[in-house]
């Protein structure tokens, strides 16, 4: 006997196909036995699949993207249905993107790896499954910065970073935050070189000048022409009281200084 589905023989439901034995009693209270042949022409096949990416199903050609239970029903060559149905789970993979900032290098520890510049770093990983998964690194590292001024002043100094005025040559330093929050540190080297004024008496004689001065133009030592000295009322005659020298620095052991500076006779002159 065939069927496309079920049959129910003897008050049972049969659904597969099979040789069933069954007892019956005939009329005259004997026992007798039926062998039924049972033949359900209607097929359920049913396929598991898991998958780490999109699976196609060579049922219906189509690719399946989501886990889930799909079903195709069929008639085949006896009118039956035939029934197909996959059973699929999609494994998961992952693409993780995680964003750093940072004020210095940065130590990676899914690669144990320090890195020192901004950019953007891949790392393939796989899930306990043997899927294919990729971590992405957005990495900005912020600069702290170490910034100096050198400043040369004829005067005390006021530095625009902390507002203070300097009055001696040194080194000097502030620390600070960037906008982003990162340690810098800004230095000052300042030299101070005071202007000074020479007062002397009469210090220059006719052929040169008294030990305790050297007279320097441009950096190079070196005598005036000779000159008479004169007093102060002589100067009135010759219309002269005042005379302006080249640089003029202590001999050695009086502090000697390079930097140019003009002096005034201050008690006696002299003329050409």
């Amino acid at each position: 006997m065939s069927t496309c589905d079920s049959l129910v023989f003897q008050g049972q439901t049969l659904t597969e196909s099979g040789s069933y034995p069954f007892t019956i009693r005939n009329a005259a209270g004997c026992d007798s036995v039926i062998i039924l042949n049972l033949s359900i022409n209607s097929n359920q096949q049913i396929s598991s699949v898991s998958s780490c990416n999109p699976y196609r199903w060579d049922v219906d050609g189509q690719n399946y993207t989501q886990s889930g239970r799909y079903q195709k029903t069929f008639t085949n060559s006896l009118g039956c249905d035939s029934i197909h149905i996959l059973d699929f789970k999609r494994l998961p993979s992952y693409l993780i993107n995680e964003k750093a900032e940072v004020c210095g290098p940065f130590f990676w520890n899914v690669t144990n790896t320090l890195l020192d510049q901004s950019g953007q770093y891949s790392h393939p990983l796989q899930t306990i499954e043997g899927c294919d998964s990729l971590l992405n690194l957005e990495l900005i590292i912020h600069p702290h910065f170490i910034k100096t001024d050198t400043i040369i002043s004829q005067t005390d100094y006021n530095w625009p970073v902390n507002n203070t005025n300097y009055s001696v040559s040194g080194n000097y330093e502030e620390q600070y935050s960037s906008e982003f929050g990162c340690d810098s540190i800004h230095r000052l080297i300042l030299i101070i070189k005071n202007e000074q004024g020479i007062y002397y008496p009469n210090v220059l004689i006719p052929g040169g000048i008294s030990g305790g001065f050297t007279i320097f133009d441009n950096l190079t030592p070196s005598l005036p022409s000779p000159r008479s000295p004169f007093t102060i009322a002589g100067a009135a005659s010759f219309g002269k009281s005042t005379i302006s020298l080249p640089m003029i620095r202590p001999s050695v052991g009086m502090g000697a200084s390079k930097t140019n500076m003009s002096y005034q006779e201050c008690i006696h002159g002299m003329r050409n």
